[in-house]
């Protein structure tokens, strides 16, 4: 899968244009990555394809918050909240369809083995339900 088919299933299923598309998935997978390990964010980059990068990465300014949102675990509630501020979405229900339209368009573009790696990233005490989301997706 490449940035223009993971872009066009979120458009599709999510029912937005292009450049929404890709501004809430660039909101849902750099607070995704805010979440995962150092090794788990290598590991996703080695197999992503080379143009969702920018997705993933973000500009200068995305990769800055993204490492000061890293110094702490968001659970469900704040990661929404963070997906929605970022994707400047109206409500948590708006925030929360979006993830998993995005958690799922991901889980398509990487491999299994990556899938399960993010699964047990997400399993801890405040991730429990962010990793039940992710499940679902």
């Amino acid at each position: 899968m490449d940035k223009r088919e993971l872009l066009t299933l979120v458009k599709e299923q999510a029912n937005l244009n292009d450049s929404d598309a890709q501004r809430v998935a660039r909101a849902v997978l750099l607070t995704l990555r805010s979440q995962l390990s150092r090794i788990e964010v290598i590991d996703i980059d080695e197999t992503l394809p080379t143009d969702i990068d920018s997705l993933w990465h973000g500009g200068w300014l995305q990769m800055l918050m993204t490492s000061l949102q890293s110094l702490r675990d968001l659970d469900k509630d704040e990661f929404v909240e963070q997906v929605r501020e970022s994707a400047d979405l109206r409500t948590k229900q708006e925030a929360e369809d979006i993830i998993r339209t995005v958690f799922h368009a991901l889980k398509i573009a990487i491999p299994y083995q990556e899938v399960e790696h993010i699964t047990n990233d997400l399993a801890d005490d405040l991730a429990d339900d962010l990793q039940n989301m992710w499940k679902a997706a």
